[in-house]
């Protein structure tokens, strides 16, 4: 019975906070700078679990660490031979390097010298290797006197740790075993363990009075040279995401919003085959904009983004007119809405009209030029028959963008008004006698086009905006798989209007960033929008020349308003097709050449001579071909000033987040 009244005493007791933090060391720059140490530092990176300093081991609460004195170094090296050193995986190396004085190197040379030609009289046995070793100090000598060759002293240790004693101790054996392929002298040094720890805080002439047996190896400075281990290629650009590592081992931060002389936008295109990593990217890129601050918009036509913005509670928007739940949104955008999409009305109103007849070469592709006229002549009357545009006063002194959705007309208004122009008997549709044969043709082939989508798609096309303003989320993403079955001018007037969104959202993200900046406020702490078009081919083609002339302009324009445009598709064939249509040929050949940043991934063999023929000078032929045969997440990065083979890389608990895509 007491049992059951502790548990529900237990039970019914509030839960105490648990506080983890340490309370009693504070961050205080005063006390560092008085006393010489940062006491917040220290408590931050010491070992939690004490340390053991044992006979060869160092053994901490949370693993072992063996140290490796290397003792001797081979008589010739080769060009970077501290690569043979630095190359090992969950290794911490440590060079200490002091000059030895000219005097003391001649006095130890002579007397080495000396040495040897008399070890060289008493053993005849052995006098070719020691004629070798005079000849090698004498050389040594020679390029101290004649040349002034100075002579380092070096010493060098590498840490080995793991969780695991045995593990440790194997691995332990395996460095020393492939340093002494390579002429190198490796040693676990019995009762130092502590002095060698303590060699990693300490200067060079404290670890020589602690350790002076571990002074270090006379190396001349020419080899010194030689040995330089940073020779990887990477990209380190400050408030850089990390992407993977270079071929050769360098890290790779990428700030595509970082300016230099030579990269001037923030604009990338990427490119792969199915299963080549393109999607991974883009969603380390996604997450890396989410967790900074930045605003992301998504056109997800594969659904893949959809459940990465949920998790990172961002909202996806599905353009189908369903109800859904959660922070799956769903809405229609109304086409005859008037975004802001600069910074005057005027031109607000101007795009306005710009973007219908855009939408409405989509809606109707054949269309004739004086057809689209005539389209956006009736736009115009519809939106002077509402009120909102009075055409007597100057557009700047009126009021065209942001208004409530529900004052702006819709398609079904529009076809009304057709009706009205076309009909003198709306009812009976009882042609118009007042009008020519040819507007009556115009307009009949218009209403045709309207009437397919007001009547096909209710849902989408008769309402207003039913989107709230979704400015203030960082991630949105725009899901419009479930259109893929529309006719392809349905499909494609949606995403358009989807392109506009994003548009809109340039401008109101941007300009804010812009006034920021103009301020004086530093470019890392100015919101950023990034826009990302994933699938891109199903939009962007010589099929849609329109389409590419509206990226162009965010291409073009982005840059002033802090935006960068991401367009992923699998093939250059994609950008780059081969066509009759030359004017659109180039039209889609100069929206890849805008984008600053290429992430070249697995393309097909026969794309090489389109590569080669593009990236003329920037790709060597050793890439070209690796090309066709990377493998997933290789590609080669171009940002306008380097040429890099990189891999990403995507932690496990990244590879849960994303799922597929890899």
């Amino acid at each position: 019975m007491f049992k059951k009244a502790r548990q529900a005493r237990k039970a019914k007791a509030p839960k105490e906070e648990v506080i983890t933090a340490d309370m009693f060391v504070h961050n205080d720059p005063e006390f560092a700078a008085s006393h010489g140490y940062d006491p917040y530092l220290i408590s931050q990176t010491q070992p939690m679990g004490n340390l053991h300093f044992g006979d060869t081991l160092i053994e901490s609460g949370s693993g072992y660490a063996a140290p490796i004195q290397i003792v001797a170094f081979p008589d010739r090296v080769f060009l970077f031979w501290l690569d043979e050193i630095n190359r090992w995986d969950d290794v911490i190396t440590e060079m200490q390097v002091s000059t030895e004085d000219i005097d003391a190197t001649k006095d130890k040379l002579n007397r080495s010298l000396e040495e040897l030609e008399s070890r060289k009289a008493h053993n005849p046995e052995e006098e070719k290797v020691i004629a070798n070793n005079i000849e090698k100090l004498d050389n040594m000598l020679s390029a101290i006197v004649k040349y002034g060759e100075t002579v380092n002293l070096v010493s060098i240790r590498l840490f080995v740790y793991n969780k695991n004693q045995a593990k440790l101790m194997d691995r332990v054996q395996t460095i020393i075993s492939t340093l002494a392929s390579g002429d190198y002298q490796a040693a676990m040094c019995f009762f130092e363990t502590e002095q060698q720890y303590r060699s990693l805080f300490l200067p060079y002439s404290r670890t020589v009075k602690e350790q002076p047996r571990r002074a270090g190896a006379c190396i001349p400075s020419c080899a010194m040279g030689n040995s330089y281990p940073f020779n990887n290629e990477s990209l380190n650009d400050d408030f850089g995401v990390y992407l993977g590592h270079s071929s050769t081992g360098g890290s790779i931060f990428l700030n595509l919003f970082l300016k230099t002389t030579h990269r001037l936008s923030y604009d990338a295109m990427v490119l792969g085959n199915k299963g080549s990593g393109k999607s991974t990217l883009l969603k380390k890129l996604v997450k890396w904009f989410t967790i900074t601050e930045n605003f992301i918009r998504v056109l997800d036509c594969t659904g893949e983004f959809s459940e990465l913005a949920e998790k990172l509670g961002g909202i996806v928007v599905m353009l189908n007119g369903e109800n859904t739940k959660g922070d799956i949104m769903s809405g229609v955008y109304n086409i005859m809405e008037i975004a802001k999409a600069s910074e005057t009305e005027s031109m607000n109103f101007s795009h306005q009209m710009s973007k219908l007849s855009v939408f409405f070469k989509f809606v109707s592709p054949n269309c004739t030029d004086a057809e689209c006229g005539e389209f956006s002549d009736l736009c115009r009357k519809l939106y002077i028959r509402c009120g909102l545009y009075d055409p007597d006063k100057p557009a700047d002194e009126q009021k065209f963008a942001g208004l409530d959705p529900q004052d702006y007309p819709t398609l079904k208004d529009l076809l009304q008004l057709i009706d009205q122009e076309l009909y003198a008997d709306t009812s009976t549709h009882k042609i118009n006698k007042d009008i020519s044969d040819t507007h009556r043709e115009r307009l009949e082939n218009i209403r045709l086009a309207i009437s397919d989508l007001v009547e096909s798609n209710p849902k989408m096309f008769t309402m207003t905006t039913t989107i709230p303003s979704l400015t203030d989320q960082h991630l949105v993403v725009y899901n419009v798989q479930g259109l893929a079955d529309m006719k392809p001018e349905l499909f494609n007037a949606v995403l358009f209007n989807v392109l506009n969104l994003m548009l809109a959202d340039m401008m109101n993200i941007g300009m804010p960033s812009k006034e920021l900046f103009e301020q004086g406020v530093p470019i890392e702490d100015i919101p950023k929008l990034i826009l990302i078009v994933d699938e891109a081919h199903k939009f962007i083609n010589t099929q849609n020349p329109q389409v590419i002339d509206f990226m162009g302009k965010i291409l073009r324009e982005g840059r002033k308003y802090f935006t960068s445009l991401i367009l992923a598709s699998q093939s250059i064939r994609d950008y780059v097709p081969e066509s009759k249509e030359s004017e659109k040929q180039d039209k889609l050949k100069s929206l890849f050449e805008l984008a600053q940043y290429k992430f070249i991934m697995q393309q097909d063999s026969n794309a090489v001579p389109m590569l080669r023929q593009i990236f003329d000078g920037r790709l060597t032929e050793t890439q070209l071909s690796q090309i066709p045969q990377f493998g997933v997440g290789q590609a080669v990065l171009l940002t306008g000033e380097d040429s890099i083979n990189m891999t990403v890389e995507v932690s496990e608990s990244d590879k849960k987040l994303f799922k597929g895509g890899a």
